[in-house]
């Protein structure tokens, strides 16, 4: 609406065209052209990105299985620990083996409205109240059971009690803000999470929740099958990191 009612206006002050009008012509659609393409392909890319490449990492570990023709299973999990919708994952990720999670913001519907000023939802609840730690503390299995052998699905959490609200195995696959990478490296120090992935995503950002890279860690699954491979990147040398997905789509080639 408003490109229509500005017609007019500025139809007629280019009319005629003399070289200063042409100039200031340029200038404004050079200015346009670079902050439509900046917003469009620089600025926040890097929560797109990551959905692209679990999805990749996800297709080459099935193409890996499909090869050696193995019976492992091909289920990919991913947490999300992120204010909620940083991604379009649920549009992304549509492959059915892929089990994802994020922090949810419920609306407080069946709240009474006398306490909704109060209301938390869960990403509010891990970031604000009560914390990254103590909510990580809270609703995840101990983190005993990802630094012994073996993959953490097969681990029964050590409080999960009788009548207790069920706590959350550790994904394969942690994805979060490097805001938050201090905290998670002290939290999870000693365990078999290394990061596997890393892009850019905007130069600054208006919610502190949300600034710096996007990181993935993967749960390294002591080799056994292959299935927490790296996630395949482009490394900072600008040499492509070869994934066992790759090694496997050669192979298959080669056939």
């Amino acid at each position: 609406m408003l490109h229509v009612l500005a017609a007019q206006p500025v139809a007629s002050f280019f009319h005629p065209l003399s070289f200063r009008k042409k100039a200031a012509l340029v200038f404004l659609l050079a200015i346009n052209l670079s902050i439509a393409g900046y917003a469009s392909q620089v600025h926040q890319r890097g929560v797109i990105d990551v959905i692209h490449a679990l999805r990749r990492q996800h297709e080459s570990q099935v193409l890996q299985l499909a090869v050696a023709e193995s019976q492992d299973s091909n289920v990919m999990t991913v947490g999300f620990l992120m204010p909620c919708h940083s991604t379009p994952w649920r549009s992304h990720l549509v492959h059915p083996e892929i089990k994802a999670w994020a922090l949810t913001c419920e609306p407080p519907i069946d709240v009474p409205l006398e306490r909704r000023v109060s209301y938390l939802d869960e990403a509010d609840e891990f970031y604000v109240d009560p914390g990254p730690v103590a909510w990580l503390d809270q609703h995840m299995e101990s983190v005993g059971t990802i630094r012994g052998k073996g993959h953490v699905s097969t681990v029964k959490a050590e409080n999960n009690t009788k009548g207790a609200e069920p706590r959350r195995p550790w994904p394969a696959y942690l994805v979060f803000f490097e805001q938050l990478e201090g905290t998670l490296n002290g939290f999870l120090q000693g365990t078999k999470y290394k990061e596997c992935w890393r892009g850019f995503n905007s130069h600054f950002h208006d919610d502190w929740r949300r600034k710096g890279d996007v990181v993935v860690w993967c749960l390294e699954d002591d080799g056994a099958s292959g299935a927490h491979s790296r996630v395949e990147q482009t490394g900072s040398s600008g040499h492509t990191r070869i994934s066992s997905g790759q090694w496997a789509m050669e192979r298959l080639r080669a056939m």
